[in-house]
């Protein structure tokens, strides 16, 4: 419908049509509104059957997926193995990584923590030792993981303290180390205000890119505390190590 965008037209989504009952319900509301059934079902049977109810009940019915599938089991001479949600299966751990991001990224800097416990992974520590760049690493490997930030005379969430504590991870970081992070981020944000890019110390040959003699791959490198975590079962296809690997973490620049 993307290629009609002046056409004011509901779309309807059957997923998981398994049984005739599934077939039959969608062919009558099809007919009941008048609109056009178009399907994607590998499973013989149940296309067959749609259709002939289709026919019968007077409904145009679009199959995607039928003549494709007749002409790839000619050329290839095998026959269609007909089952539902294989692609999917195939597709597990790709599938598990997308969400495994949205999680995290939905969960970052201690956004939705009654849903905490539904963290593989929680990391904890002081702002700007590394918890979010982390977190989306881990994430791409498939981990969900929750960051919370700790605050300077704030006491923690109440809801860390609920989570399994084989599961979060402190971050640490040298004081030293800290201070040299977040003055060069300030140096960072300053820049921004610069009105033209050949303003910028970056742009200016011969210099260094905070301007003392610094460089950003020289910033921090937070240690990772392992305090444990704990997996599912179900899980555990992926190849993964037991423990939490220290990682460097830091902006460099070529």
């Amino acid at each position: 419908m993307a290629q009609f965008p002046a056409a004011d037209v509901k779309v309807i989504l059957v997923p998981h049509v398994r049984r005739s009952e599934d077939v039959e319900r969608a062919v009558h509301e099809t007919g009941a509104s008048g609109g056009i059934l178009v399907h994607t079902l590998v499973n013989d049977e149940l296309r067959r059957e749609l259709v002939e109810l289709a026919e019968a009940a007077g409904v145009t019915a679009i199959d995607l997926v039928g003549p494709l599938i007749t002409r790839l089991s000619a050329a290839l001479g095998q026959a269609p193995a007909g089952q539902p949600g294989l692609y999917r299966q195939q597709r597990e751990a790709y599938f598990g990584r997308v969400e495994a991001i949205e999680f995290t990224v939905a969960h970052d800097d201690g956004q939705r923590l009654e849903e905490l416990d539904r963290a593989e992974i929680v990391l904890v520590g002081v702002s700007r030792v590394g918890k979010t760049p982390l977190s989306i690493y881990l994430s791409v490997l498939g981990w969900k993981v929750a960051n919370v930030p700790l605050i300077r005379e704030q006491s923690p969430p109440p809801a860390l303290f609920e989570v399994d504590r084989r599961r979060v991870v402190g971050l640490v970081i040298e004081p030293g180390q800290l201070i040299a992070h977040r003055q060069w981020r300030q140096r960072h944000r300053q820049w921004r205000h610069w009105r033209h890019p050949a303003e910028l110390p970056l742009h200016r040959p011969g210099s260094d890119l905070g301007g003392d003699g610094g460089r950003a791959a020289d910033l921090p490198a937070p240690r990772l505390r392992q305090c444990g975590h704990h997996r599912q079962a179900d899980r555990g296809q992926r190849r993964r190590g037991d423990a939490l690997v220290t990682r460097r973490l830091g902006t460099g620049v070529g």
